[in-house]
């Protein structure tokens, strides 16, 4: 399966969002679905500890199918590189710093580490130095010991303690 064009069905995630008469987008499986406006989606990632924001312009808001797909041709033309490979997925822009990231998942879609753009997301800061009880709480309530290890080993990105 491959778009030419990048689709979401996320409304919210759009900053300059139209209605559009809707149009038929096709090659999604076997039938088609259907566009209700266009516009650019803000969206967020996490790469080496800080938040970054990028723009996806001219997607189509797709609210009746189940993914959010990028169209590989339209980051290629704009400059972006793209790396598959051992199941993984890597986006770069053309200055090669890493924007997002992803894993091959069970319906041989690459699902991406991509947060939406809303209302809470917009004052978004990294939380730094947080107490082993603060980290203790977040993950889950794993022991001490377990987030020792992972703090050591650098097994978690982010994870500083004050």
């Amino acid at each position: 399966m491959a778009t030419t064009s990048h689709l979401t069905n996320v409304q919210s995630a759009f900053i300059d969002y139209k209605p559009i008469e809707p149009i038929p987008i096709y090659g999604l499986g076997k039938a088609y679905v259907l566009a209700y406006g266009q516009g650019t989606v803000e969206a967020y990632s996490f790469q080496e500890g800080k938040y970054h924001t990028f723009y996806l312009k001219e997607t189509f808001y797709t609210p009746d199918h189940p993914d959010n797909l990028l169209s590989i041709g339209r980051i290629d033309n704009n400059g972006g590189k793209i790396i598959f490979g051992k199941n993984k997925v890597v986006l770069s822009d053309s200055k090669n710093n890493i924007v997002v990231d992803g894993k091959l998942t069970s319906n041989r879609l690459y699902q991406l580490n991509i947060y939406k753009r809303n209302a809470k997301i917009s004052n978004i800061t990294t939380i730094k130095n947080n107490t082993w009880d603060q980290w203790h709480r977040r993950f889950g309530h794993v022991s001490i010991l377990g987030l020792q290890r992972l703090h050591n080993d650098n097994l978690v990105e982010g994870l500083d303690i004050d």
